[in-house]
């Protein structure tokens, strides 16, 4: 009796520890050809597959198996960012005809690459929804957007606008006639300099 109690108390911690662990962290799935690679994560091999990791973080991740070319990648991990691909060419002979039996797995591979950048990219459109209507080009001006590089996430804009000093009114009036508050973008004019700075 004594015994089932201990256990029960085990599995009850267990359960527990496994839920804490996992709070606030997101599931990240390591897709890997072959599938039986070891993968690290920060350099630790993890254990399971999905791993959860914390999310708007940088991580470094790598996969090896003996006869194939190691492969590691550096990817900061947000919720968007649910799988991470490998896919690991043959370099012994054995390792290359491997490859050659089991392209089915490789195209596994690819295509859950595939569904993550989709899965990724309508992230980024509902975060920029004005980037539908971009670039905007008439003969006075053009409004594009390009990354904002200091957003490791990849998630934001810096809206550009191409026009003459005279008409850069207009293309912020344009941007407030597609539905959007100019003041809620970042904003980078060609050419311009800033009359307050030496």
């Amino acid at each position: 009796m004594i015994l089932l109690i201990c256990v029960i108390i085990g599995l009850l911690g267990y359960g527990l520890y496994n839920q804490m662990s996992k709070s606030n962290k997101i599931a990240v799935t390591i897709s890997s050809a072959p599938t039986d690679a070891a993968i690290t994560v920060d350099g630790q091999r993890i254990g399971s597959n999905p791993v959860y990791l914390e999310p708007n973080k940088t991580y470094k991740f790598t996969a090896s198996k003996d006869g194939f070319e190691t492969q590691s990648t550096t990817k900061y991990i947000t919720s968007a960012d649910s799988v991470v691909p490998f896919e690991l060419p043959g370099v012994s002979d054995e390792a290359k005809q491997w490859v050659k039996d089991h392209q089915d797995v490789y195209l596994d591979v690819e295509g859950s690459a595939g569904q993550s950048a989709i899965k990724k990219g309508e992230a980024f459109t509902a975060k920029n929804p004005v980037t539908d209507s971009l670039p905007l080009e008439t003969l006075i001006y053009t409004i594009g957007y390009k990354a904002d590089q200091t957003d490791p996430s990849g998630n934001s804009i810096i809206v550009t606008v191409d026009a003459a000093p005279g008409y850069r009114n207009g293309a912020l009036q344009a941007i407030k006639d597609l539905g959007y508050d100019p003041t809620q973008f970042k904003i980078e004019f060609k050419d311009y300099t800033n009359p307050f700075s030496s």
